[in-house]
């Protein structure tokens, strides 16, 4: 069928929309830092892209942060963007497979619903299932699954290993975790010892294929909001200093007309990356006023489900900005993560408020899980030491073993 002139020109737009989409996403991805050197690169590539202002001088090289930063490893979503090409050469289903690389959680596991998407989108359901199923062929396998068997199929099917026995297998998962592998290989039609081989296989699969990408929501070293006492509360703007303006140079006659549209492509995903970073933050700042006068202990929940609500965002896009986005409040640099906090396990605390009062225990001095358990059972705040354990993991607190410290 031939497009007539009005409708190529739709089309072109809508394509254009869906890389300036993606362009944006993939800035909020990035820290403040790397951000404002891949600017300089792009302008410096092209004689439209203007920049002004920006950070200032790189301070000293912190050895311990590259160290870091190397060991965090890219993006999942640069890491996705980059394979687009090779996996969907239709530019037209490119906005389909942002919108699915948005529904990925830290693990790689879609967790938004095919369906929604298509409605969201107004495309057919039989589309966006056939992007995914090119998505599923990204390395490392298991990308995009939407569940566990699903994740340690794609793996299978990567190494040439998937069969119909594997596919019962994998249907009958539970009844591993259940620790019911006489049943199972009585339903399979296989003996013990085949069955003992086939789990070892699975077991040496990874169930979270996206762990080798980056996901700490390290602060910057230059923070990327700065939070100021107004008359009436918290006043919030753009940290000038975190990244550069980007503006436009006019075309001369006969100039490049591709690179003034590149050029346009990322000053217009800039701005949307940074009205995106604005409007979270100020409801977290909303929100979370008396935390900022008085520390994790006055946080209050907040979920990023309620805070794309109220942004108009998607969910993911929320956890993107919280992953490296900072604030400067008071001469303190906080992660805009910190000021997030669901239901803490105790009446009244949520789970910053918790490693708050876990690091004012360990300023005294190290301390078993037990020992803290039983610390912060004394001020009301009853939590099991396994999940303690969880928090000390997750916030990379140091852990004791062996004796608990004497509390006071």
């Amino acid at each position: 069928m031939k497009l007539q002139p009005h409708q190529r020109v739709t089309l072109r737009q809508h394509q254009r929309l869906a890389q300036v989409q993606q362009r944006a996403v993939a800035f909020l991805a990035q820290p403040g830092g790397d951000l404002a050197r891949d600017l300089a690169e792009l302008a410096s590539a092209n004689p439209f892209l203007r920049l002004s202002g920006g950070p200032p001088a790189a301070p000293p090289v912190d050895r311990d942060e590259m160290a870091q930063a190397a060991e965090q490893g890219p993006g999942l979503i640069q890491h996705v963007l980059t394979h687009l090409p090779h996996l969907l050469p239709d530019r037209r289903d490119h906005d389909l497979a942002l919108a699915l690389t948005e529904g990925l959680d830290a693990s790689g596991y879609l967790v938004d619903d095919p369906a929604r998407i298509a409605a969201r989108l107004r495309r057919p359901v039989a589309e966006v299932e056939r992007v995914l199923a090119a998505l599923q062929r990204i390395e490392p396998a298991g990308l995009f699954a939407r569940s566990l068997a699903e994740c340690l199929r794609l793996q299978l099917v990567a190494e040439g290993l998937f069969t119909p026995l594997w596919q019962a297998v994998l249907q009958d998962l539970p009844l591993v975790a259940e620790g019911r592998q006489a049943l199972l290989a009585q339903r399979l039609g296989i003996d013990g010892r085949m069955l003992d081989a086939m789990l070892r296989q699975l077991r040496g699969l990874n169930p979270r294929p996206a762990s080798g990408f980056s996901h700490s929501p390290t602060p910057s070293r230059i923070p990327d909001l700065l939070a100021s006492r107004g008359p009436t509360g918290w006043d919030l703007a753009l940290n000038p200093e975190s990244l550069p303006n980007a503006s436009m140079r006019p075309i001369p006659e006969g100039g490049d007309a591709r690179a003034h549209r590149a050029a346009r492509q990322v000053v217009t995903a800039l701005d949307l990356r940074n009205r995106a970073m604005l409007s979270v933050a100020r409801l977290i700042v909303t929100h979370q006023a008396e935390a900022l006068d008085r520390g994790a202990v006055a946080l209050r929940p907040l979920t990023r489900r309620a805070l794309a609500t109220e942004a108009g965002l998607h969910e993911t896009t929320v956890g993107r900005i919280l992953r490296h986005a900072s604030l400067l409040a008071d001469g303190r640099i906080l992660p805009l993560a910190d000021l997030v906090a669901r239901e803490g396990p105790a009446p009244g605390l949520t789970r910053p408020a918790v490693l708050a009062l876990i690091r004012e225990r360990l300023a005294e001095g190290p301390a078993t899980d037990a020992a803290l358990a039983d610390w912060l059972a004394a001020r009301g705040a009853g939590i099991t030491r396994r999940r303690i354990a969880k928090y000390r993991a997750e916030a990379q607190l140091p852990a004791r073993r062996g004796r608990p410290a004497k509390s006071g």
